[in-house]
């Protein structure tokens, strides 16, 4: 029996209610002919329902990664003098070959973000154009079976660069004291990306970092002692 899929968290509400706004309104609102026949007091609403349905379907890492794709698109189009409705597909194809740049398999994964546009908000992104299938074929390059270890040599350095008598740290010891205590966690790396200080929960004898997890975006709690001892 499949599980009950959790409410959605307070951030999932507001990146759906931003993909509406920014996709959808002020894009191509329209092709909605609801929304264009409703009375400015009832079109906010309309747009609460749409994100509603949204947050209750999709988790918040896939309405977070549309959001941002749609915005480097809006960003990379302003930047070429382009108009930023929907590019044709010798334009969005320009743009989906830059995205290789971060990542062997990226512009396939933002090119399906785009048919998710079409399929879910009804807009047209030219998505399936036969001059964009060929990145819907591409394949990830195998990953190695196992990250490269660090030496003792190595540890014992991020260890005694935590070692101290004085007493505050340094940046480049809360550095190597962070590090120490991601890769022992197995954190991935996106994530201690989006780590931010949490001096509310932290005292004088802990640091404390939340971290997001990325797919419903509720971050937990990553503490650091202050104090250290290389043996």
């Amino acid at each position: 029996m499949q599980s009950a899929r959790a409410p959605p968290s307070e951030r999932g509400v507001q990146i759906a209610s931003a993909l509406v706004r920014e996709v959808v309104v002020d894009k191509w609102s329209l092709l909605y002919s609801e929304l264009s026949a409703l009375p400015p007091s009832q079109q906010s609403q309309w747009q609460g329902s749409l994100a509603a349905s949204l947050s209750n379907q999709f988790e918040f890492g896939t309405l977070s990664a549309a959001l941002r794709s749609f915005r480097r698109l809006v960003h990379w189009l302003a930047e070429q003098t382009l108009p930023l409705e929907c590019p044709d597909p010798s334009t969005l194809r320009a743009f989906l070959d830059l995205q290789r740049e971060r990542g062997p398999t990226v512009n396939a994964t933002v090119l399906r973000q785009f048919l998710w546009f079409e399929t879910q908000l009804r807009v047209p992104f030219h998505a399936r154009s036969p001059l964009l299938a060929d990145f819907l074929t591409q394949k990830a390059a195998p990953l190695p079976t196992q990250a490269e270890i660090l030496t003792p040599a190595a540890w014992n350095h991020l260890l005694s660069l935590c070692s101290t008598s004085n007493s505050g740290w340094n940046g480049l010891q809360v550095a190597a004291a962070l590090v120490i205590r991601y890769v022992i966690s197995a954190l991935r790396s996106k994530h201690t990306q989006r780590a931010a200080f949490a001096p509310d929960l932290s005292s004088g004898r802990t640091l404390v970092w939340k971290v997001s997890k990325g797919k419903d975006g509720q971050p937990f709690a990553v503490s650091l002692p202050t104090h250290i001892s290389p043996k």
